[in-house]
């Protein structure tokens, strides 16, 4: 029997058992935490906490339509979670497999039976660790974002396996534009997905760069990160921002209905994308200074003058820095990526939708662009200091007025205040221990072994940081 075949079938066995696992422990009814809500919203299609989680409650709602009766709904709800954890297995072995491959078969000659026999152990081994370890059958059993979260990150570490595979061949980089659209959906359903992109940029670079060195290495890292950025802050939030503050100069300056500014926003980054895009397969002066042109012009009617000379400075760097008309195959890329995860990220329109319906669950009721750029952004909860600010001890000595707060009003967006924000007497670099709730306090100083009366010192906010943040909340699963 072929190595392919082989790596298929113990694949799905792998996929079965976890299956069959998850399914004899699935939970009845609701569990703890947002279960009970998550499966309310995926029931009647409503609007779910914030940041939101539209496709999951889509294919939530699929699974509650084979619901015997309505007392089975949770039940079949829940076993979208049990199939998308058995699916992650599946995917997972598939990518051990192809790692262990690349260990064991040293030359492109057929893997022999020594071979594949240890190869397919390696992948049951590690796959049906994984199917059994607490906190992924935990979250396999109920219905919870990180199931299917987990089956966007195993999808798209094996597509870039299948990638380096076949990387030499043409149309190779199909796997990265589905990479994208996966990675699109993935927002959908959480966020954690994104997180995988560093990974990917190194195994990017090892795979075009045959002399990897370690700078090499932290330079792939360094970009991947840079991409988690442009995604999380470029498209995921700029796109509704930006679609929010062309919808203002629309509808408050030039008297248009709502949405009419966000319809124009959102037809401008299809013409720069398309003619971008077109630019690339069909090299035309002309198709490339349309899209500048509707490049400058969208971020000008979403950030006013000051957006307007930054585009002509973006368009200016890429043109004569960056000379990204000389990188065609690279900006085809960049444009084509860029346009599948908005195809992944447009499941946020349900949102927009339902809350136009009034569902009884409706939180932020992000009918309009502004609510919808609220509820992404998360502005009722507490705003946590990530690069600069308090610790837990810092005291509040002032406040100052922040950005405008729009609502949308009969006719017109209206100005509902500002955001405050409060002024501390003692900020650090990188605050750790920033929450003041007692609780929180408490733990602070237990853990660090902090006195009472003493003020956490910058070595114990790092200490912090690594012993619990890294090491207890992350580097224990490993």
């Amino acid at each position: 029997m072929k190595y392919n075949k082989i790596n298929n079938l113990f694949g799905w066995l792998a996929f079965a058992l976890a299956a069959l696992t998850y399914i004899l422990t699935l939970e009845p009814f609701a569990s703890f935490w947002d279960c009970g809500e998550f499966i309310a919203c995926a029931y009647r299609l409503q609007v779910a906490h914030q940041p939101g989680a539209p496709l999951f409650s889509i294919i939530g709602k699929v699974f509650s339509l084979f619901a015997a009766d309505k007392t089975k709904v949770a039940y079949m709800i829940n076993m979208s979670s049990a199939l998308a954890s058995a699916a992650t297995i599946l995917f997972l072995f598939w990518t051990i497999t192809a790692l262990a491959k690349k260990i064991v078969v040293k030359t492109a000659s057929e893997v022999n039976l020594h071979q594949t026999i240890l190869i397919m152990g390696a992948g049951l081994v590690g796959a049906l660790a994984y199917t059994w370890s607490d906190t992924f059958w935990f979250s396999a059993v109920e219905s919870e974002v990180y199931a299917q979260s987990s089956l966007c990150t195993a999808i798209v570490f094996w597509a870039i396996m299948k990638w380096d595979a076949h990387a030499d061949e043409p149309g190779a980089d199909k796997w990265i534009i589905f990479i994208a659209y996966v990675m699109g959906l993935s927002i959908g359903i959480h966020l954690l997905n994104l997180l995988a992109i560093p990974a990917i940029a190194c195994v990017y670079y090892f795979r075009r760069t045959p002399n990897a060195t370690g700078r090499g290495t932290l330079a792939a890292l360094f970009v991947g990160v840079i991409i988690v950025g442009a995604v999380l802050w470029g498209i995921i939030q700029y796109v509704v921002k930006g679609a929010a503050y062309a919808d203002l100069l629309f509808v408050n300056t030039f008297n248009f209905g709502f949405w009419s500014g966000a319809t124009v926003f959102f037809i401008l980054i299809a013409i720069t994308l398309a003619t971008g895009i077109m630019y690339t397969i069909k090299p035309a002066k002309q198709t490339i200074l349309i899209s500048a042109i509707a490049f400058i012009l969208l971020l000008t009617i979403s950030g006013g003058i000051i957006g307007g000379i930054v585009g002509i400075a973006i368009a200016a760097f890429l043109e004569y820095v960056v000379k990204i008309r000389e990188k065609r195959a690279a900006l085809n890329m960049i444009l084509t990526c860029t346009v599948f995860i908005l195809f992944g990220y447009s499941s946020f329109a349900m949102l927009i939708i339902r809350a136009k319906a009034h569902t009884n669950l409706n939180n932020s009721e992000p009918d309009n662009t502004f609510a919808l750029y609220s509820y992404l952004n998360r502005d009722q909860y507490e705003s946590a200091p990530l690069i600069y600010g308090q610790l837990y001890d810092s005291k509040a000595v002032d406040q100052k007025e922040g950005a405008i707060i729009y609502r949308k009003g009969k006719e017109k967006y209206e100005v509902a205040g500002k955001k405050q924000n409060l002024i501390y007497d003692r900020n650090v670099l990188f605050p750790r221990m920033f929450s003041d709730h007692a609780d929180d306090v408490g733990f602070y100083k237990d853990w660090m072994h902090i006195g009472e009366g003493q003020s956490p010192t910058f070595a114990d906010n790092l200490g912090f940081f690594f012993s619990w943040q890294v090491n207890q909340m992350y580097t224990r699963y490993l």
